[in-house]
């Protein structure tokens, strides 16, 4: 479970590796300070609220981008929260974060797509270009794929051809 202070306190339920992640565990990031605790997408359940937060209940699931995941607690400020949906499991949710950050920024504040509009996704096949694919659809944008051969099938799924 999760406190959310200004901020949440959670219960870890899962995290994601990222490649940032990775690369402070090796030590290659300078501007870390050891010791460190890594980590950056989490999701986890609300176990503590802080006075200001009126939006998050104690027991909620909520996914974040922040700092030091890798902890059992995490103490997270409410406006990075978004609660989860029931039926999805946080293992599968969590890696959904950053890619899901990349791409919601991508269509919404760098292209601003418009219905209509024509979207080229190039790395289709990624997890950011499938998440971006849905998004340029859902908006009502016609969508082009580049991809490898390998994943025609999936992107067809999302009703590009």
């Amino acid at each position: 479970m999760w406190l959310i202070c200004s901020c949440n306190l959670g219960k870890t339920l899962a995290v994601n590796l990222t490649e940032e992640d990775r690369l402070e565990r090796l030590g290659t990031i300078q501007s870390v300070a050891l010791p460190h605790i890594p980590g950056h997408d989490v999701i986890g359940k609300i176990i503590q609220v802080g006075a200001a937060v009126t939006d998050l209940d104690v027991g909620t699931v909520v996914a974040a981008r922040t700092n030091h995941t890798y902890a059992d607690q995490v103490c997270l400020d409410s406006d990075l929260a978004v609660t989860m949906p029931t039926n999805l499991d946080p293992v599968t949710a969590v890696s959904l974060v950053t890619p899901g950050i990349v791409a919601y920024k991508t269509v919404r504040y760098f292209a601003d797509v418009q219905a209509d509009q024509t979207v080229i996704v190039k790395g289709a096949g990624s997890p950011v270009g499938l998440l971006i694919i849905q998004l340029a659809k859902r908006l009502d944008a016609h969508v082009i794929a580049i991809a490898s051969d390998r994943y025609a099938n999936l992107i067809a799924t999302l009703g590009v051809g």
